[in-house]
């Protein structure tokens, strides 16, 4: 939890991060409170920060349910289906923001 903040010291005192990294425009995938795109002012070169995270009981509840049928058993359909749902999600976050 909060990885961006635990973090954000140490990428402000690695310059690679400011000059390499967090240049222009950036998707930060599973952000959910805790996005870079609050510290986007940290680092100067960053143009646009879009923000992509499934709803917290869909990416919980469907992990779960896929990954807990049996031992070493997975459910191949329902792990179609919810790379469908991510890949929607994705789209529809994209089309709201050109990167």
């Amino acid at each position: 939890m909060n990885e961006i903040s635990k973090s954000i010291a140490r990428r402000l005192h690695t310059p690679g991060f400011a000059t390499h990294y967090f240049v222009g425009n950036g998707l930060d995938v599973g952000s959910g409170d805790d996005s870079l795109g609050k510290y986007a002012r940290l680092f100067p070169l960053i143009r646009l920060i879009t923000d992509f995270d499934l709803p917290e009981p869909v990416r919980i509840e469907q992990l779960h349910m896929t990954f807990q049928r049996g031992i070493g058993r997975v459910d191949q359909t329902e792990l179609i289906n919810l790379a469908k749902l991510w890949s929607y999600q994705l789209q529809l976050a994209l089309s709201d923001k050109s990167l």
